[in-house]
């Protein structure tokens, strides 16, 4: 497995009207968090990976237990040809969690996940405080970098890394 492991630290989580002019309401307000060492996956899961679950049965296909969320929907990786190394979208958190424990893992807490992507330099974003761009992450706005109805195999931004060298968190 590609795991990063993360050290313990503290870190200032969410934000405030000084980190950002229109802070979500989940995400207020800042407060300090402490967290233990983890581990966490250097990159997304692909399609590929995840298949090995749903081959082994001990996961379900992605869009078997949502109808909005299937896969004839055009965002979803599974079942399209070619995307074996993007990442496998259009799970539910449950498929999730059964992937996670089909490899001996578990999905990371909020807190660490937002720590794992911000580091303890309090960066605005995973690769610092400039805005997104192609070079740091797959975006569609204000000018898409690929088809905007489709994802980028992972780890096709390596310049978008956090501190702790995890990819595709942007």
């Amino acid at each position: 497995a590609n795991m990063v492991s993360i050290p313990a630290g503290n870190f200032q989580m969410g934000c405030d009207d000084s980190t950002l002019t229109d802070c979500p309401d989940d995400e207020l307000p800042r407060h300090l968090v402490s967290v233990s060492a983890f581990q966490i996956d250097r990159n997304e899961v692909t399609v590929t990976q995840y298949a090995e679950c749903v081959d082994a049965g001990q996961c379900s296909a992605p869009g078997v237990d949502d109808p909005e969320t299937g896969p004839e929907v055009p965002l979803c990786n599974w079942g399209s040809e070619g995307r074996g190394e993007h990442p496998v979208n259009c799970v539910l958190r449950t498929q999730a969690i059964e992937y996670c424990a089909f490899r001996g893992a578990r999905l990371p807490s909020e807190a660490e996940w937002e720590y794992a992507a911000r580091g303890q330099t309090d960066r605005l974003f995973p690769w610092g405080d400039v805005p997104a761009s192609c070079e740091v992450a797959n975006i569609s706005f204000p000018e898409p970098c690929t088809n905007p109805v489709r994802s980028v195999p992972v780890s096709s931004h390596p310049e978008g890394a956090s501190a702790f060298g995890v990819e595709d968190m942007g």
